[in-house]
C-alpha cells in the first residue's frame, strides 16, 4: 500500500511540475498550440487526482494540488485570451467536458404510479422510491450546518444527495441482495464483539481496508453527504448500523474527535458495483438532470430544480 501510494504521489507531483510555466515550457513554433498542450496536461492531472483522492489520509494533499491546478487553469485562460479564444469556450477547472445532450426524463408521477407507492414517497428515480423522511433528514443536517444559506440551494443539495444514492442503488440491480446480506453478516459479527479493524481488513472493499478502514480525521463537507450525516451523528467509540451512500453500504465507527470539529472514523464498505467510478457518474447525471425521476407533485420537483 505504501509503495503504491508513493508511486501515485510521485507521478502527480511530477505532472504538476511539468505544467509549470506556460510560455517557457510550451514551444511556440508553427503547429504548436500552447493552450491545447496545457489543456491536455490539465486533463491528465485531473485523471491522476481521481486516483489520489483515495489517499485522503495524507493530510489535505488533494486540496493543495487542486489549488495549484486552479493556478494552471488561470494561466491557460490567459493564453487562450491572447490567442483570441472566447472566454467560457471550454470547461473550467473542476468541470467535466459537456456530456451529450439527452432528453430530460424528469417529470411528475401519474395517478396510477402514486397509487402503487406509500404517501411519503416524494419521487421514484429509476424505479427506486425516495421518501420525504429521507429528504428531511439530509435537509435538516444541511440547514443546521448552513443557517445563512439560501433555502433553495440547501433543498437542491439535499435532493441531489438523495437521488444520487437512489440511482446508485437502482443500478446495482440484483447484486444489492448479496451486498446487503454480506454487510449484515459483518455487522452481526461486530455486535458480537469482533475487532473492527480486523473485520475491515477481511471484508471492506474500500481503499482503506489495508489500514483497518481508517479514514483519519475529516471535517464537514469532505465526504458524501449521506456518509457525513451518519458519521457526525455518532459519539466517540460508537459504531453505526448500515449506512447507504452512492458507493455502497458502510459500517462506520468514530474513533476520535478534535477541537477543530473533525471526527476520525473507520469504515467497512461493501460496494454496490466493483467500479467505484459508477457512483461519480451517477452524481454527475443527477446534478445535470439526466436521470429518470418522477416526482409526486410540482412542489417536490421544484426542490430538485429540473
Amino acid at each position: 500500500m505504501k509503495a503504491s501510494c508513493a508511486i501515485a504521489l510521485s507521478t502527480l507531483l511530477c505532472g504538476l511540475t511539468l505544467a509549470g510555466d506556460v510560455t517557457a515550457q510550451i514551444p511556440q513554433g508553427p503547429g504548436q498550440d500552447p493552450a491545447a498542450r496545457l489543456q491536455r496536461r490539465l486533463n491528465r492531472l485531473r485523471n491522476e487526482i481521481v486516483q489520489v483522492e483515495k489517499l485522503r489520509e495524507e493530510g489535505g494533499l488533494v486540496s493543495r494540488l487542486q489549488s495549484r491546478l486552479r493556478n494552471r487553469q488561470q494561466e491557460l485562460r490567459s493564453v487562450e485570451v491572447k490567442r483570441g479564444v472566447p472566454a467560457n469556450s471550454g470547461p473550467g477547472y473542476g468541470e467535466q467536458p459537456a456530456a451529450p445532450q439527452t432528453q430530460s426524463t424528469v417529470g411528475l408521477m401519474s395517478e396510477e404510479l402514486k397509487g402503487r407507492h406509500a404517501e411519503d414517497v416524494i419521487c421514484v428515480v429509476e424505479s427506486v422510491p425516495a421518501t420525504e423522511g429521507e429528504f428531511n433528514a439530509l435537509l435538516s443536517y444541511l440547514t443546521a450546518q448552513n443557517p445563512d444559506a439560501p433555502a433553495e440551494r440547501l433543498q437542491k443539495d439535499a435532493m441531489v444527495a438523495l437521488l444520487t444514492r437512489k440511482v446508485a442503488r437502482a443500478r446495482a440491480g440484483e447484486g444489492i441482495t448479496k451486498v446487503t446480506s454480506t454487510a449484515n453478516e459483518v455487522l452481526a459479527k461486530l455486535n458480537e464483539g469482533a475487532d473492527f479493524a480486523e473485520m475491515a481488513r477481511n471484508y471492506s472493499e474500500g481503499p482503506t481496508r489495508t489500514v483497518g478502514g481508517d479514514l483519519n480525521f475529516f471535517g464537514r463537507g469532505q465526504m458524501d453527504l449521506n456518509f457525513e450525516v451518519a458519521a457526525f451523528s455518532l459519539e466517540k467509540g460508537q459504531t453505526s448500523g448500515l449506512v447507504e451512500s452512492p458507493f455502497g453500504l458502510h459500517i462506520i465507527k468514530v474513533t476520535d474527535t478534535n477541537e477543530n470539529g473533525q471526527v476520525r472514523a473507520s469504515h467497512i464498505l461493501r460496494l454496490f458495483q466493483a467500479d467505484a467510478s459508477a457512483a461519480r457518474a451517477a452524481a454527475t447525471e443527477v446534478r445535470s438532470g439526466r436521470v429518470k425521476a418522477l416526482f409526486r407533485d410540482a412542489a417536490w420537483r421544484q426542490k430538485y430544480g429540473f
